[in-house]
């Protein structure tokens, strides 16, 4: 699982946005010969550090808690 959220977050890296990341993103990653979508939900504890889920549809993962998340600059 940390494998799709590090694709993700990746590709967020290469936005240049100038918004914040909390919010609902969705998206799909490719993995040999299949497409998997993606729904990450992130949200800024208001100082205290990033808390997110992941939604896998293809899996049947709900909800699972995504950890040790971190914010650098712009990324």
């Amino acid at each position: 699982m940390r494998l799709f959220a590090t694709i993700l977050f990746a590709s967020a890296a290469l936005c240049q946005a100038a918004e914040s990341a909390a919010g609902r993103w969705e998206g799909a990653a490719q993995i040999p010969g299949h497409e998997l979508k993606l729904v990450v939900d992130l949200s800024d504890e208001g100082g205290k550090g990033w808390i997110g889920s992941i939604i896998v549809p293809g899996f049947g993962v709900k909800g699972a808690p995504l950890v040790d998340l971190h914010v650098r600059g712009g990324d």
